[in-house]
């Protein structure tokens, strides 16, 4: 698996992208900074860095080969929107070389909207830390009437998966999160602010995976 992934890795390098759009990014598998393998070899993240033009803190933009996610729905392919459409006759003057990539709506391979919100209650209940910014992803999906009851299933499938790496199960085992939920520095990161019901959502959202991943452990527990 782990010669499988570098020769994948080393195909998928895009120097010549990173290069034209000004990001910093260099092709070495052994530099943490650019280039991270995890579980257990499995799967590979690579950083491409730069610096925003209105801070002078440098930061990434991550793409994350795996090998070894259980996927549940096939993905579909969807049209990306333009990130800048709205604004064209001014990115147009105001950045021609990177404009059309702006402009552009791309096609992708996107996941299903319940698989997105099951990968994200795992990574929740496996991960070491607590990202705020999966409530609020939680919140928008639950806008779309896909909620934690819905995918649970699904989401203890995952987990179950993942729980083969001794660390997810250590994290799950230890899950325990703050129900005086804060959304802090994040809420600086969003384009548009949740409603005014946010708040009660996340309290209760915080509380309902506290006690699903108590549910999950005692499943566990039954099925070794």
């Amino acid at each position: 698996m782990k010669a499988k992934l570098k020769n994948k890795s080393a195909k998928f390098f895009p120097k010549k992208s990173a290069k034209q759009l000004d990001l910093d990014f260099k092709a070495e598998k052994s530099n943490n900074h650019y280039v991270q393998l995890g579980g257990s070899n499995r799967f590979t993240t690579f950083k491409f860095w730069y610096k925003p033009i209105d801070s002078e803190r440098e930061t990434f933009i991550k793409i994350q080969l795996n090998f070894v996610e259980k996927i549940v729905h096939k993905p579909t392919k969807h049209v990306l929107n333009a990130i800048a459409i709205e604004y064209k006759k001014e990115v147009d003057f105001l950045f021609p070389k990177n404009a059309p990539m702006a402009l552009q709506s791309p096609e992708f391979y996107c996941y299903d909207l319940k698989e997105i919100a099951s990968e994200k209650i795992r990574a929740l209940l496996t991960r070491r830390g607590f990202k705020a910014r999966d409530i609020i992803d939680l919140y928008m999906l639950a806008k779309k009437d896909i909620t934690i009851k819905s995918v649970k299933l699904m989401a203890f499938e995952k987990t179950k998966f993942m729980l083969r790496y001794l660390k997810y199960a250590e994290h799950l085992k230890n899950k325990q999160f703050d129900e005086n939920f804060k959304l802090g520095e994040e809420q600086n990161l969003l384009t548009k602010q949740p409603g005014k019901d946010f708040e009660k959502f996340a309290i209760e959202t915080v509380k309902e995976l506290n006690e699903l991943a108590e549910e999950f452990r005692n499943k566990l527990k039954e099925k070794a």
